[in-house]
């Protein structure tokens, strides 16, 4: 992941399985959307980034933050190009932001529990696979196990199901920000990472209608601008940004 992987897959089932042939479509309908993809090395470009917000975003504002007391939760969804921007809020976010973070990245059930352990090496911030009916702590992080969808339940519970897939996704970032909708209303901080395909741009909209404030990864940064392509497309976001700056402005809210 941290070399600039775009997704990581199990081993597919060799023929005779029961599962080859659902497997062998899976992987190739993967495999001709990836390679549709425009991969640039940006692993410098994300390390580097000037820890201030860079002005000429502010042109994406289309109404002025909430109060941050008024802030109850932050919800986070990537796909491919989605784990160093994730590694890079949740390495910059502050240890005391005084609200959860739940996260959705698409990636195959059986490395969720890695990729938590790889985030884990460098997060500022306490990370957790969630569990059905898991108390949300402030400051801490949740992501679904491996083909799972993570919901929120209430202002103060996640828990995770097994529904059908959203759009043939599970876990479904959608999912996870219809719920935030439905809890939370406005006072949900919501991100949109590099990602293929667009779950989560219509929740997104969802979001932002409702008073959210909504942030993209902008699309210089992004190994893959399709989540994040959708959403603006939509005009979902009330901000465009990196990760770092969207990191910045996340604890320069929390720290009014």
């Amino acid at each position: 992941l941290e070399a600039g992987a775009l997704n990581i897959l199990q081993k597919p089932y060799g023929p005779g399985h029961p599962k080859f042939e659902y497997t062998a479509r899976k992987y190739l309908n993967m495999l001709q959307t990836m390679s549709e993809i425009k991969v640039v090395k940006r692993r410098t470009i994300l390390a580097n980034s000037t820890p201030a917000i860079n002005k000429n975003f502010q042109k994406n504002i289309s109404k002025p933050c909430l109060q941050a007391t008024e802030y109850k939760v932050i919800v986070i969804g990537a796909s491919a190009g989605g784990p160093e921007a994730i590694k890079t809020i949740l390495n910059g976010l502050n240890q005391n932001i005084p609200v959860p973070v739940l996260v959705v990245q698409h990636i195959d059930s059986h490395f969720a529990e890695g990729y938590c352990d790889w985030l884990r090496s460098t997060s500022n911030v306490p990370i957790h696979i969630a569990a059905a009916d898991e108390v949300l702590i402030a400051g801490h992080a949740y992501f679904p196990p491996g083909d799972q969808h993570l919901i929120l339940k209430s202002e103060t519970l996640a828990t995770i199901s097994g529904d059908p897939p959203l759009k043939g996704l599970r876990p479904s970032v959608g999912h996870l920000f219809n719920s935030a909708a439905k809890v939370f209303q406005e006072k949900v901080i919501a991100v949109i990472l590099s990602g293929m395909g667009k779950d989560g741009a219509d929740e997104l909209k969802l979001l932002k209608n409702k008073g959210a404030l909504t942030l993209v990864q902008d699309e210089e940064s992004c190994l893959v601008f399709g989540m994040p392509g959708e959403a603006v497309k939509l005009e979902a976001a009330c901000k465009i940004l990196p990760p770092q700056a969207i990191v910045d402005l996340i604890n320069q809210i929390f720290s009014k």
